[in-house]
């Protein structure tokens, strides 16, 4: 499965502060995704550890992989899910942080686009489904982190104008959102 993302044309060159920030930031987006979306990290506890680089307890086979990344103006970049990793919750908590991150002009398209992923997702996945939230602390812990990631995205000079995800039904064929 395959992210896209493309971010707007900067009237002068950005900071590398605000360049290092936003690629973070959305490793930390995926990271936070995976770990409240996968059974097999169920047992993750939210700790301050969660915001160092090395700390967060990813395999490496879960990890986000970069396949493509276009420096110039606008920046580009091209990321790759495990497709092992690549399930419904993940890809669905991404596109939902997306969405409420940069408040898309045409939100009905987008909720249509994302009730069309469900279900081919679902397709791929033999109708897996995410994990039940339950209240404890942990669920107050995710909400804060999400809260921060969040925020985090939305204050970065550097703003998302376009995202795409990829992925490839059971009969080989490409399936693309945008």
């Amino acid at each position: 499965m395959k992210i896209r993302l493309m971010f707007g044309e900067q009237e002068k060159a950005p900071l590398l502060q605000d360049v290092s920030s936003l690629l973070y930031d959305f490793e930390l987006l995926y990271d936070f995704c995976l770990v409240t979306s996968s059974e097999e990290y169920s047992g993750y506890r939210f700790s301050p550890s969660f915001w160092y680089r090395n700390r967060r307890g990813i395999k490496d086979v879960h990890m986000l992989r970069v396949s493509k990344m276009s420096k110039e103006s606008p920046l580009s970049i091209e990321l790759l899910l495990a497709d092992s990793i690549a399930v419904f919750g993940v890809v669905l908590t991404f596109i939902q942080t997306a969405v409420m991150v940069y408040e898309l002009r045409n939100r009905q398209k987008t909720e249509l686009e994302i009730e069309k992923l469900k279900l081919e997702i679902a397709k791929l996945k033999g109708k897996s489904s995410p994990r039940k939230p339950q209240r404890t602390l942990r669920h107050e812990n995710e909400n804060t982190t999400l809260r921060v990631i969040t925020k985090r995205l939305q204050t970065n000079s550097i703003k998302l104008e376009y995202f795409e995800i990829e992925t490839e039904s059971e009969d080989d064929k490409k399936v693309t959102f945008t």
